[in-house]
């Protein structure tokens, strides 16, 4: 990666979780560019945060995590026993190697939406960098 990154045990399996909570029906290539874009915030210590958890538990940035989102209860009550869990654990891991290098299908974008919703107010005006499984993919500062 451009820029290391310190991984706690609870950045994988927030990531893990986040990634099934934000693309557990995409394919794998959709879910690691979910999770790249997770990496890539951390990396740029966007808003500041230092790590995965924080990250992906800063409130308002990832749906699944909200309160009230069906997806919060899914997510928490994965085990690494659900085939679920290891898959986005796997997309997650996979983008730890790919976040920040020439190889990040997201071209090291740091936030995304799905495109059957209007662009957010957010994402207005940046360039979309990647188009992968139905989500575009932009760089927010």
């Amino acid at each position: 990666m451009g820029s290391r990154l310190v991984v706690l045990w609870a950045d994988l399996d927030l990531g893990a979780r986040t990634v099934a909570g934000e693309a557990r029906g995409l394919p794998l290539a959709g879910q690691v560019a979910v999770a790249c874009a997770m990496v890539n915030r951390a990396i740029a210590r966007h808003r500041g945060e230092l790590h995965i958890a924080g990250v992906v538990l800063e409130p308002l940035q990832f749906s699944c995590w909200n309160a009230g989102d069906p997806n919060r209860d899914v997510i928490c009550d994965l085990s690494a026993a659900d085939r679920v869990y290891r898959t986005a654990l796997q997309a997650f891991l996979s983008a730890l190697d790919l976040a920040g290098t020439p190889a990040d299908p997201t071209r090291a974008a740091t936030h995304y939406w799905h495109e059957s919703i209007p662009v957010p107010a957010w994402a207005r005006g940046a360039p979309v960098l990647a188009r992968i499984d139905g989500h575009a993919f932009v760089r927010v500062a």
